[in-house]
């Protein structure tokens, strides 16, 4: 996933980045962090991206489906 930011907003948080198309029932895993999540919460609560400095900034997050 490719997730970018338009530009910083003096004083407040990213938005979370919600993924669409998911199975909801199914497990994700980040390989770089081992971090797993549920289908359904990064579908209605999302991700929050560790986006570098500044405005424009992007970041890639890969997921993969874990058993």
């Amino acid at each position: 996933m490719l997730a970018w930011r338009p530009a910083v907003r003096h004083g407040q948080a990213d938005p979370p980045v919600r993924l669409a198309g998911l199975d909801p029932s199914a497990r994700y895993q980040d390989p770089s962090t081992g971090t797993t999540y549920d289908g359904a919460v990064l579908m209605a609560y999302g991700l929050e991206p560790a986006f570098p400095k500044g405005d424009y900034a992007s970041t890639l997050i890969h997921l993969r489906t874990v058993p």
